[in-house]
């Protein structure tokens, strides 16, 4: 979790990439975001280099004490822009950088600003991106928007992990650009996340209906929703049935969406797999 209690950080390296900082595991690493990056710092070793995405304005002070106690190298992550192509029934997305532009397999803003500081990186490493551009499209990140198609299912399944206020931002922005007559959401969050705050935006949705379910790890009890139980269109302990629920609802012309926690996301997409 963050850096400094993360795993990977027991790992010796010379090297360290941050991405997009934002509140999530604020039990463990902080309530603030200045104190979130102290934690995400905690992954820099004395002279090593820094690949970086863009630093909000409060994580730039401990940034800067960073950099200058361990004496690290810090570089910021290119700068560059998105486009959607929405012509099809799947949206392409694209990314202009100053290597030249690449169609993503990363969706979105979120999918762009994460490929850039890639190669921010491999850039530094001695690579020329602009040779290696094409293999983005190929790029896999299971559980982040991933399609699915089920035999007892009408239209797509998408299964994206969202999981913060942060995420669920990013996952609005992203279904702007995904065609559909009507969106059934199942979703389970766990139960040291705002409930509010991830489930005023989802409800805020037209053309959308919301239904909940527990996620199989350190899940919400259903009967702890509140008043998003009331506004939902129904509730399942048994995710399966939530998703089962979903079938049944929807149409053709519709899109189904698993979200909220990765570990219910794992969950589905293993029934998902069975079942193909």
């Amino acid at each position: 979790l963050g850096g400094k209690w993360d795993a990977t950080n027991a790992i010796p390296h010379h090297h360290s990439i941050i991405t997009q900082l934002g509140y999530d595991h604020q039990k463990l690493l902080g309530d603030s975001i200045s104190e979130i990056a102290s934690n995400k710092f905690g992954i820099v070793k004395n002279g090593s280099v820094v690949v970086h995405s863009a630093l909000p304005i409060e994580a730039k002070t401990i940034a800067e004490e960073t950099q200058k106690r361990t004496q690290s190298t810090w570089i910021p992550s290119v700068s560059v822009s998105h486009r959607v192509e929405t012509q099809d029934q799947e949206p392409r997305f694209h990314m202009v950088s100053p290597w030249g532009e690449a169609q993503l397999a990363l969706p979105g803003r979120r999918g762009a600003e994460n490929s850039a500081t890639a190669l921010t990186y491999f850039h530094h490493c001695g690579y020329d991106p602009s040779l290696y551009l094409s293999q983005l499209t190929r790029v896999q990140w299971n559980g982040r928007m991933e399609r699915w198609n089920s035999p007892d299912a009408p239209c797509p399944i998408y299964l994206s992990g969202d999981h913060n206020p942060q995420g669920i931002q990013s996952l609005l922005e992203l279904l702007n650009h995904y065609k559909r007559n009507h969106l059934h959401i199942l979703i389970g969050i766990g139960i040291d996340k705002n409930r509010d705050e991830i489930f005023s935006p989802l409800f805020s949705l037209k053309n959308a209906s919301i239904l909940i379910t527990e996620t199989p790890f350190k899940p919400l009890a259903i009967e702890s929703y509140g008043r998003w139980l009331e506004l939902s269109e129904g509730n399942y302990t048994n995710p399966l049935d939530g998703l089962q629920a979903a079938f049944k609802r929807a149409s053709c012309d519709d899109l189904i969406l698993v979200t909220g926690s990765l570990y219910l996301v794992g969950l589905i997409r293993k029934a998902l797999r069975a079942a193909a």
